[in-house]
């Protein structure tokens, strides 16, 4: 696990919820919201009054986005893009990672010939 993948891998991740945050935003959102509070005046003297009036307000909020010149669509398009993108980053990530892995063999291999002719003309060397 590299981190390169790692991060190309949570880009994705990122990359997805942004959409689905995006194809979200074409609802309706229906919102709720209430107000409750306690008005309390009073006069003094002779007729001396206290008075205390409560208030309630509760209400709710619908907003829907008919129309917002296509800029969500064209970010769906974009994200889409990114997301093609990530895929091919991710793609020749591995494929260089597979590349790396069957160089350091080929090497590893490379040596070990290379080890085994230097011994073999190291004894070739005394007997003549």
């Amino acid at each position: 696990n590299r981190t390169d993948i790692l991060i190309l891998e949570r880009q994705k991740a990122l990359n997805e919820q942004s959409t689905l945050n995006t194809k979200a935003s074409f609802l309706p959102t229906l919102s709720a919201y209430g107000v409750a509070n306690s008005t309390v005046f009073g006069k003094d003297g002779e007729n001396s009054v206290l008075k205390n009036v409560p208030g309630y307000w509760l209400g709710l909020q619908l907003n829907w986005n008919i129309y917002d010149g296509s800029a969500r669509k064209s970010k769906l398009v974009q994200q889409k893009i990114e997301s093609q993108k990530l895929s091919i980053q991710s793609d020749q990530t591995k494929e260089n990672i597979s590349m790396d892995i069957a160089n350091a063999r080929t090497k590893f291999y490379v040596e070990q010939r290379n080890r085994t002719t230097s011994r073999e003309q190291g004894a070739l060397a005394e007997k003549v």
